[in-house]
């Protein structure tokens, strides 16, 4: 699962427009569409170390067939969520430079052309180009923090959308940082008790030069007197400026403006990437509160009773019939949105909804009422469990020092395919750092088999994580555990052969059983009720759900 962008701080203009040829000097008057950075605010968060309580204040039903009324009927406040964001948070040029507070804007226009210039973005261009791109102004208010004012901002963006590729740019590929590393860093930043720093750059695009030969129009506002401008370093909107950061500062742990530093100084409590982080002398906890109280807002739950589980326990999703798909059309809701923010969650700081949403994102492309049912469950369940914290307190003991992985699969439990459902877990210094829930690639002849898919796809993300964390640890770890509750995978690891149902399996047996006996990894047996994964292969019970939670989460 790959994380998308915060859906709290997009920003999004619609226009659609032709390149512009030579001579044609008209100017559009429309909107392009453009992502804003990030802006940070400070949240609080209470101390990680209190027990469990949110058991007692939980619904301890489940949906019924009631319920599916219910489900038919309620159309959610805001049917794309995002859309409403945009709305909420963006303003049209005419309105902001000729309305009411003209003056703020004006005033961020001035700023951000001379941000520009003094990063000497571009250059006077006298005669006409062949080929030239136009601009567009958007402009946002923003809260500088809790107590001061918004803030007028105004971003100067290109309309990168009409670039040509093999013409004006080519490749547009800029990783980020991955979260199971930044959960590493900061495991490691506690461990060694080096106090954590994370710092914005602003005006971003504007330090990297620009490879491609591309012309733009003066911008209006700007004191220059030439017609066009060539750019000589990268904007907001060219595809190419994601690379072109990247490119300068790949040393850096980043998500595009938002930088993380291990430093010798005091660190408290700040957000990152829309995560609540908090700070303590001898742990940090990661939370979502605020995302999850917007997708609440949205679908009308703020008041809802919670529910223990992320889906109705053991419940089987098909794909929707041609009835069940139409009559969710009715409803003209954006089910990919909500899964989306779901997705989000997942992949930052709650594992135990990563099934839920891995099951729920099946449905993207053709959702029904039964679908649609299990989100609204999923968020009733983050109603009564938003302020967990994923818990990072590491301990050096030894055998915590060791990578842990909890690897579980179901077998054959999708009626309609019969592809089985893998899940991991992974645990460095008794700190959760990687975790996943996905179908498996093909339909398996045994649980063993089964198994040995989720062992598999555990190992190979043990290679990586391993080389990770001995760059960053600087010391050679020792061999890494993995944990399953198959007695068939670990006799087919310990001793040559085969048989009937497992003789097909040769390649990845083979280099499992190459991996332990090289003793590269350890792999141990552990009885089904005390298998952690067991929550990421499922529609699973409270039990499984609650193991987990008491497992990798802190509640405030």
């Amino acid at each position: 699962m790959v994380p998308p962008s915060d859906y709290d701080e997009l920003i999004v203009e619609v226009k659609v427009e032709k390149p512009v040829p030579r001579l044609e000097q008209e100017s559009s008057k429309e909107e392009a569409m453009n992502v804003e950075e990030e802006e940070e605010e400070n949240m609080p968060f209470e101390n990680p170390n209190t027990n469990h309580t949110q058991d007692d204040q939980l619904d301890d039903s489940s949906l019924g067939e009631s319920d599916l009324d219910v489900a038919e009927t309620l159309v959610p406040a805001y049917s794309n969520p995002v859309g409403r964001i945009l709305r909420e948070q963006t303003l049209q040029v005419k309105p902001a430079v000729s309305g009411e507070g003209a003056q703020q804007w004006l005033k961020a226009i001035d700023t951000e052309l001379n941000t520009i210039e003094e990063h000497g973005v571009w250059k006077d261009q006298w005669s006409t180009p062949e080929k030239y791109l136009n601009g567009t102004w958007v402009f946002r208010t923003k809260p500088t923090t809790k107590s001061s004012p918004e803030k007028a901002k105004a971003r100067f963006c290109i309309q990168g959308f009409l670039q040509t590729y093999g013409e004006d740019y080519f490749e547009t590929y800029a990783p980020t940082g991955k979260f199971p590393s930044l959960l590493t860093l900061l495991i490691l930043a506690i461990d060694l008790k080096l106090p954590v720093r994370q710092f914005d750059v602003k005006s971003v695009f504007l330090f990297a030069p620009l490879e491609e030969e591309i012309f733009i129009k003066t911008p209006e506002g700007s004191t220059r007197k030439a017609p066009f401008l060539k750019l000589v370093k990268s904007l907001y909107g060219l595809k190419k400026s994601p690379k072109n950061w990247i490119k300068i500062h790949s040393y850096f742990f980043t998500w595009m403006t938002s930088l993380l530093l291990a430093k010798l100084s005091g660190s408290k409590t700040y957000t990152l990437l829309g995560m609540n982080v908090a700070v303590y002398d001898n742990s940090i906890s990661l939370s979502q509160p605020a995302l999850i109280d917007k997708g609440l807002e949205f679908l009308n739950l703020t008041s809802c009773k919670a529910v223990k589980t992320p889906l109705t326990p053991a419940i089987q999703l098909h794909s929707a019939t041609d009835e069940d798909h139409a009559a969710f059309l009715k409803m003209n809701i954006n089910y990919r949105s909500y899964t989306g923010m779901l997705n989000y969650l997942a992949c930052q700081t709650r594992p135990d909804v990563a099934a839920a949403v891995s099951i729920l994102s099946r449905f993207n492309q053709r959702p029904g009422l039964s679908h649609w049912k299990e989100v609204i469950h999923c968020w009733k369940y983050l109603q009564g469990t938003k302020n967990l914290g994923l818990l990072l307190k590491p301990r050096s003991d030894g055998i915590e020092d060791r990578i842990q992985f909890y690897t579980d699969a179901t077998w054959a439990e999708n009626q309609e395919n019969r592809i089985s459902q893998s899940g991991s877990l992974a645990f460095w210094k008794s700190c959760p750092v990687s975790w996943n829930s996905k179908k498996q690639k093909n339909i398996t002849m045994s649980s063993t088999e089964s198994e040995m898919n989720a062992l598999s796809d555990g190992e190979q993300e043990n290679q990586w994580l391993s080389f990770l964390i001995g760059e960053l640890w600087c010391k050679k770890l020792p061999p890494k555990i993995f944990n399953i509750d198959n007695e068939g995978l670990l006799e087919k690891l310990k001793n040559f052969g085969s048989n009937s149902k497992t003789k097909h399996l040769d390649i990845k047996i083979k280099a499992l059983r190459e991996k332990y006996q090289n003793e590269d990894i350890s792999v141990r047996l552990i009885p089904s009720d005390k298998m952690i994964a067991d929550a990421l292969t499922k529609a699973a019970p409270h039990q499984s759900i609650k193991k987990l939670q008491d497992t990798c989460f802190s509640v405030p």
